[in-house]
């Protein structure tokens, strides 16, 4: 009954904010082009992405007509099996609080905000959650999903060593090694193909930016609990008393080993990683809920079940209602999905415009596609480049010089012109055109300039 209730729940939710985003998320360009190269036979150009995600996203794309609309779908059907699948998980061994803690997960609005972006985080959520529950029930299956899991994204591996573990300890030895070892060797592949490519240069991966030191960063733990323990308010004086709780829980919820295995191997992976952000540990948080769980069931005496579930459902239903504020509305790149409408009534035939978000623009307005040119092709003057290459037209966003990671990929004199532009300053060879601004955040821009 529960599972019917939250899966109507989670559909529901998957309606409400279903193209809640005014544009794709930018790295939907990079799932997709691993995808289009394993389908079409060809080594891919980088191994930066697991391909999973992009496998799954490229052929329904070309289906339905729009790889924006596939992305959004998978999201839609696996965020209520999510919800099932972790009450499922917690009934077990927190019976009486499991709706209550499912409803926080779905509701957390990280969770939504990764239902809205067509990013892989759903997709691994619902991969690693089967992964754990096909192996408590020591389940031969657990192998396949774990093995797709660390090809969705490597930071799964902890859920896959879980069943491997598990098997061991059972005494299933050969069951444990042959299929374990199977499971590994699709991971092993890219690996291999991982190390080729970076021996070339050309490009960053994933592994090139985490550090050990960072594991005893208190930005990256707050940032941690913000995403996993929310609504609990978490910031770096809260640390130490929240990891005091969350210790306690481990240890009193010792049974569910498996899930602490999944969840420390995944925060020491994002914890050493160079950029923090909330949304990275939204596969994590409902392992993270359940061990403040069980040490708050220890510390505590219940409230009567009916009481705990109405007031959940009442948390729940005022927390989605606040959700659209905390996602912003839906205008995140907002400015993006305006560019289009500018270049549909204004870009001349036959002309082409330079853009930091080339490859999100071509995704999102298939019919000028060819209009747009990847500002990462540019190695160093952008008005030398343009000249070199024909191209009149430059639309120069707010954000990047704000991204983390601008440095990884742009070079200073690129970034020194672009700073210029987007100040407004008069920048001898361009002539201003217009701003285009986020409705929602006015610091957020496109100013596009014309070559003189």
């Amino acid at each position: 009954m529960m599972a019917i209730i939250l899966l109507i729940f989670g559909g529901l939710v998957s309606i409400a904010f279903w193209h809640f985003q005014a544009m794709p998320a930018p790295d939907l360009v990079s799932f997709l082009r691993v995808g289009q190269e394993l389908w079409s036979g060809r080594v891919p150009s980088d191994f930066m992405r697991a391909p999973v995600y992009g496998l799954l996203v490229y052929p329904i794309g070309l289906a339905i007509g729009s790889a924006w609309d596939a992305a959004l779908l998978i999201n839609a059907i696996l965020y209520p099996c999510n919800l099932v699948l972790v009450y499922w998980l917690l009934k077990r061994y927190l019976p009486k609080i499991a709706l209550p803690l499912s409803l926080l997960f779905a509701v957390n609005p990280w969770v939504i905000e990764m239902l809205t972006r067509t990013v892989c985080e759903t997709l691994l959520i619902f991969l690693c959650l089967l992964t754990l529950w096909l192996a408590e029930r020591a389940s031969i299956w657990a192998y396949l999903a774990g093995g797709i899991a660390i090809m969705t994204r490597y930071d799964a591996i902890g859920a896959l060593l879980g069943a491997i573990i598990a098997d061991l300890a059972g005494r299933r030895y050969r069951r444990a090694l042959i299929s374990g070892a199977l499971s590994l060797v699709p991971l092993a592949i890219w690996m291999a193909g991982t190390y080729l490519s970076l021996s070339k240069g050309g490009h960053v991966h994933y592994v090139q930016l985490l550090s050990p030191s960072r594991l005893v960063s208190p930005s990256a733990w707050a940032t941690m609990l913000k995403a996993t323990l929310w609504p609990i308010p978490s910031s770096i004086v809260t640390i130490l008393p929240l990891l005091l709780i969350l210790g306690y829980g481990l240890w009193q919820g010792r049974g569910a080993w498996r899930w602490w295995l999944f969840g420390c191997m995944y925060a020491v992976v994002h914890l050493t990683y160079q950029f923090q952000e909330p949304r990275m540990y939204v596969p994590m948080a409902w392992v993270v809920l359940a061990a403040a769980a069980f040490a708050i069931l220890r510390l505590i005496a219940l409230r009567p079940r009916p009481t705990i579930v109405g007031l959940s459902l009442l948390l729940a239903a005022d927390l989605v209602l606040s959700a659209p504020a905390q996602l912003g509305h839906g205008y995140r790149d907002a400015e993006f999905s305006s560019l289009i409408q500018w270049r549909v009534e204004n870009l001349p035939a036959g002309e082409r415009i330079l853009t930091s978000m080339a490859e999100l623009l071509r995704t999102a307005d298939p019919q000028g596609a060819e209009c747009y040119v990847p500002l990462r092709q540019v190695k160093g003057s952008i008005l030398g480049y343009c000249r070199d290459n024909g191209i009149t037209y430059l639309a120069c966003d707010s954000r990047l010089l704000s991204a983390s990671d601008v440095k990884v990929w742009y070079g200073q004199e690129l970034l020194d012109e672009w700073r210029d532009l987007v100040a407004g300053h008069e920048v001898p060879g361009w002539r201003y055109i217009t701003t285009i601004f986020n409705p929602y955040n006015r610091m957020l821009f496109i100013r596009i300039y014309t070559r003189q």
